[in-house]
């Protein structure tokens, strides 16, 4: 099987079209109509490739995911799109209703990637684009010199590992370059953000530059087999516990449930736990008590031994970073802001005039 670390970098190096994709976002070149590894050539033979050919010059025998313009994307490209992702999301994701919402989830945006890649490229091709051979060769050789320590038979390995040939690979790399070209170019009139914006992003934003300091949380555990309880069984517990937070987000005091039914050693005080760090409970359970806002309570949690409800009752923040600590990440964000919402109306655009079809 291909290593996991193919699959990361192979994930690294597909084509990200959408300026939702975050290897997209931040990565604007200040590229011109005559400058860089795009020429303007005449690509009327391309053109007729693609009319005559809407597979491409391949054989469609995996089935029709959409077309655009009558180029066809097939079920296999859309596989291919999202590869990597279902490896990591099969890899990682161990609740089944969970994983299967991700794949799914991958898969439309795959198609959809694939999609806004072929109405660029197109573009491209209205415009009489073509890309500079060498400058192909020269993004796959950074490539291997970046991921692989420059060592190509270990890269050529893993791509045979991966059923991938090198020309699909520099393929690839080709038209992520045209489309990341043809992005640049679509935002290289967008203005610098103002003090004034910046200072609004700021404000907006201002709890991703505070430390999170600490949470007044309250707890109540619930075992699932409970000393000396020859009666109740996990799953009775479960339904204990699923009362309990009913009645919670009823309106029921937390604390009157703590006392009256967890099993944990701060019961009697309503479950109280007093200020707590990221350093106090393991984990899984620290990570959802800084995700909740305050006052907010948890879905139910569980490990082998309990099921837990957790509730964040107060917060203190850390620090602040003025301003003028962080204004150059606020600059880039608000930039990225800008530019994403340029290439989205772009690809609006160039959506309203084509035909595209859903199989």
């Amino acid at each position: 099987m291909p290593s996991l670390r193919f699959f990361v970098v192979l994930l690294a190096a597909g084509l990200c079209a959408s300026s939702s994709c975050s290897l997209w976002q931040g990565k604007f070149g200040r590229a011109s109509r005559n400058t860089g590894p795009v020429e303007i050539v005449d690509s009327q033979a391309a053109r007729e490739q693609r009319l005559t050919h809407p597979a491409g010059g391949r054989e469609v025998t995996d089935g029709i995911a959409a077309t655009v313009n009558g180029r066809v994307i097939t079920r296999g490209e859309s596989r291919e799109a999202v590869a990597a992702r279902r490896f990591l999301i099969i890899r990682q994701e161990r609740n089944p209703a969970e994983r299967r919402r991700l794949l799914q989830e991958a898969e439309r945006e795959g198609l959809e990637d694939l999609i806004s890649r072929e109405l660029i490229l197109s573009e491209f091709e209205k415009k009489g684009g073509s890309m500079k051979a060498h400058y192909v060769d020269a993004e796959v050789n950074r490539f291997i010199r970046e991921n692989y320590n420059n060592d190509r038979k270990a890269f050529l390995k893993e791509l045979r590992e991966a059923g991938v040939t090198l020309r699909k690979f520099r393929e690839t790399r080709e038209q992520q370059l045209i489309v990341s070209y043809m992005q640049s170019d679509a935002v290289r009139n967008a203005p610098p953000p103002t003090p004034l914006e910046v200072n609004a992003f700021y404000q907006k934003s201002i709890a991703d530059y505070r430390e999170e300091g600490q949470v007044r949380l309250r707890t109540i555990t619930i075992p699932k087999s409970p000393p000396g309880d020859f009666v109740s069984t996990e799953a009775s517990q479960r339904a204990l516990a699923t009362d309990i937070l009913r009645r919670i987000r009823g309106g029921s005091a937390f604390a009157e449930m703590a006392r009256q039914y967890s099993g944990d050693s701060v019961a009697r005080d309503g479950g109280d736990r007093g200020f707590i760090g990221r350093d106090t409970l393991r984990q899984d359970l620290t990570e959802v008590a800084f995700s909740l806002k305050t006052g907010e309570v948890s879905d139910i949690l569980e490990d082998p031994r309990n099921y837990y409800i957790l509730y964040v009752e107060d917060r203190r923040y850390g620090r602040t970073a003025p301003l003028s600590e962080v204004r150059e990440e606020i600059e880039r964000r608000v930039m990225q802001e800008r530019q994403k919402k340029l290439v989205d109306a772009w690809l609006d655009r160039l959506r309203r005039r084509a035909v595209i079809r859903y199989y």
